[in-house]
């Protein structure tokens, strides 16, 4: 196309193009070839500019339609989360929501800890003024003496969130002797079953069922002394002293350990029988039935079921003592 500009151009002036040698030919041919690429070059740019130019235009026009369709999105519609009435924990997260049941809840018989022995008695309590409580239903923790491993430490008490079914057990130490132990702050599950306590069963005159406790005594012991004996700890029952007699006779071995058995008895129910026979099932030897039936016995309502578990997580009369005990405690 140059080429033909060209020509047009000097035929138009009448200029007639004859070459005065051959090396004046040749470079002519040269520059016409440079001239026609450059001209070739500039068209391309051209049409390099003009595509992008008409590229721009449709990418604005593309935004401006995205735009246009997220303004519509602005408000979408809302979720709505049905929850149970059961206490659920909810986790949100970008892509999901995990709704977590909690467990139903049950008794849990953990080990006994290493306890803090020390023949040194702690200070008295601190007399301290307590912040106002978080909640209404806020648990206070008494503040206690810790044993640092030389001497006692402070230790400030704290509000804590209550737990359903749980009842919170204060720190504190007990003296045994010239000892003293520590015993930590805990969360202890709440019976499942009704406390039975002394009032609830009203003791009738030990002469209604006088003869039904000589009889249970006179089956169970062997000797007038031995009966004797049976008999002063054995009336105070009532009318729980034959069932619990025939349980301890069951249970133990000669008159000294069915009298003992029978006069560890704390407080005397219809679930004190069964108490001892599960005692007897889970302990070897007359003084670890005793001692059992004793702790049992102190809450008022059935710990069969704490023995039993009990039984199952400890292996030993010391260690399935001292896990009843935390456990009726």
């Amino acid at each position: 196309m140059a080429v033909v500009r060209s020509l047009l151009v000097l035929a138009l002036a009448g200029v007639t193009l004859v070459p005065s040698s051959p090396v004046e030919a040749q470079r002519t041919r040269v520059e016409v070839r440079r001239d026609d690429r450059r001209d070739d070059r500039r068209d391309d740019r051209r049409a390099d500019r003009r595509d992008d130019r008409r590229d721009r235009r449709h990418d604005r026009r593309d935004d401006r339609r995205d735009r246009t369709v997220v303004v519509h999105q602005r408000h979408p519609q809302p979720r709505v989360v049905v929850q149970p009435r059961e206490r659920t924990v909810v986790h949100h997260t970008p892509r999901r929501t995990v709704v977590v049941q909690p467990p139903a809840p049950r008794v849990v018989v953990q080990p006994p800890r290493a306890r803090v022995v020390i023949r040194r008695a702690p200070p008295p309590a601190r007399v301290v003024v307590r912040p106002r409580a978080p909640r209404q239903d806020a648990i206070w923790v008494e503040g206690y003496w810790a044993w640092n491993g030389a001497t006692h430490v402070w230790v400030d008490g704290l509000w804590e969130m209550p737990r359903a079914e749980y009842d919170w057990v204060q720190p504190h130490w007990e003296q045994h002797g010239d000892e003293w132990y520590f015993v930590e702050g805990t969360w202890v599950a709440k019976p499942s079953q009704p406390v039975y306590t002394q009032p609830v069963y009203a003791q009738p005159q030990p002469n209604a069922f006088e003869s039904q406790i000589i009889q249970a005594c006179s089956n169970a012991t062997v000797g007038n002394q031995a009966l004797q004996e049976c008999l002063a700890v054995a009336r105070p029952l009532g009318a729980q002293a034959p069932s619990v007699i025939a349980a301890c006779s069951n249970a133990t071995v000669g008159n000294q350990a069915l009298t003992a058995c029978v006069g560890s008895v704390r407080y005397a129910t219809p679930f004190t029988a069964s108490i001892v026979a599960t005692c007897s099932s889970a302990t070897v030897g007359n003084e670890a039935v005793n001692q059992c039936v004793q702790i049992a016995t102190s809450s008022g309502y059935d710990t069969t079921q704490v023995i039993r578990s009990c039984q199952q997580a400890t292996v030993g009369n010391g260690a399935l003592l001292q896990c009843v005990q935390s456990s009726v405690r």
